[in-house]
């Protein structure tokens, strides 16, 4: 089971009036020592063939998608869908025996990119291939992949990922990858989120065999299935996640789904917490519950207490800087993400506002602490930037490094290993 380690930068709260933490639950996810220890993978491949994806595009994909087929065994399972305006089943459900590859690759080779965008029924359709025979003790995946924008089908993006969040609640997850400047970057995020997978942008083609099969070869790493962090809440107290996508609000506290884990993944959830003034008790505590699904299931408990404090003794505790040099980052990254999501949107003036915002906060927040400083200076530097017209390009691409930071993944979006 994974383990967990809450941090803080300050364990005293002030009594008097209250105070302002930071709080990081640091989870680690099981290592896993041999790879007959994994549950079979049925995979489904869902992949745009419209004619934006023709030439380069195309046989870039064609490249990571057979990659991905070579990493499965014979005891996993796959399926290719492709869309345009017209859907297509190239390559059924079926175990990846040495004789089925070879058909799949075969077929592969035959794929050609025309027409336009039925990105829902492509998908749909490649989680009816998964879903066929669907199993508890097995893990049930559909990876799309397309550079543009639902055109044909049902187009509108709430009932897409309504449906995607449904099949997520029967055990298939989902997960996006968006190549080039033109594809939806809400929808596919959404789709993600709800579905409790991973989202990918790709900027160039030449990056798409190592974007498929590396997440395809993460999935076959898998060691905690469908991991949540839920926070219980003391009243008067509010808990704020630095990364809401993925967030439920439930009575008494908060649920955050932290998806599938892979072996030896470390995630860092970072929360801004304000503690209430001092009542009648002398603390007052914060509980974490991890709880992990599947046959195995699981929970692990512990809490964080804030002691009270006059404000002399609060002023002289020692700080945790390592909590705050993650934490600074992390909420200039909710920052740049809203404010890549509104300039997107030609929200111009919102996305400035935000970032300005956030300045203020976090300057608020840091005091003098130097550690902020560069920080401080990016937020305040990128203010402009977000303000005006940006290129669609640099906006996915800012939007989606502030993403995976708050995912605690890499720049690349891959999970990080060890401490």
């Amino acid at each position: 089971m994974s383990q967990m380690n809450l941090l803080t930068d300050r364990s005293l709260a002030l009594g008097t009036r209250g105070s302002t933490h930071f709080v990081i639950a640091e989870i680690r996810a099981t290592q896993q020592t041999t790879r007959s220890e994994r549950p079979g993978l049925d995979l489904g491949i869902s992949l745009d063939r419209s004619g934006s994806m023709g030439g380069n595009k195309i046989d870039l994909a064609r490249e990571g998608v057979a990659t991905s087929i070579r990493m499965l065994r014979e005891t996993d399972r796959v399926s290719l869908v492709t869309f345009s305006n017209q859907v297509d089943v190239p390559v059924p459900s079926m175990f990846a025996t040495d004789d089925n590859k070879l058909i799949a690759l075969s077929t592969l080779r035959r794929i050609t990119a025309t027409g336009g965008t039925d990105l829902f029924t492509g998908y749909l359709k490649s989680a009816l291939q998964v879903s066929r025979d669907m199993r508890e003790n097995r893990l049930s995946r559909v990876l799309l992949l397309t550079d543009g924008q639902a055109n044909h089908g049902i187009v509108d993006e709430d009932e897409i990922v309504g449906h995607v969040e449904q099949l997520r609640l029967r055990g298939l997850i989902t997960s996006t990858i968006g190549l080039g400047a033109d594809f939806n970057e809400s929808l596919l995020k959404r789709m993600a989120a709800s579905g409790g997978g991973n989202s990918y942008f790709v900027e160039h083609s030449e990056q798409l065999p190592d974007v498929l099969s590396g997440e395809v070869g993460d999935t076959l790493e898998v060691t905690d299935r469908d991991v949540v962090l839920e926070v219980r809440v003391p009243a008067g107290m509010h808990v704020e996640p630095m990364d809401t996508s993925r967030l439920t609000v439930v009575p008494g506290g908060l649920r955050i789904q932290l998806g599938d884990l892979v072996s030896g993944q470390t995630v860092r959830v970072v929360f801004e917490v304000r503690v209430p003034a001092q009542g009648v008790e002398p603390s007052t505590t914060l509980e974490f519950i991890l709880e992990r699904a599947g046959e195995d299931a699981t929970e692990v408990k512990t809490g964080l207490e804030f002691v009270y404090a006059a404000q002399v003794d609060y002023m002289r505790q020692p700080v945790d800087h390592e909590v705050l040099q993650h934490a600074y980052p992390t909420y200039s990254a909710r920052a740049r993400r809203l404010a890549a999501e509104l300039n997107a949107r030609h929200e111009y003036s919102a996305a400035r506002r935000t970032m300005q915002e956030a300045y203020e906060r976090l300057s608020a927040l840091a005091g003098d602490d130097p550690a902020a400083y560069e920080h401080l200076d990016a937020l305040r530097n990128d203010t402009d930037r977000h303000g005006y017209r940006m290129d669609p390009m640099e906006s996915k691409r800012r939007g989606y490094e502030a993403d995976h930071w708050l995912r605690d993944r890499d720049h690349r979006g891959r999970p990080r290993r060890g401490a």
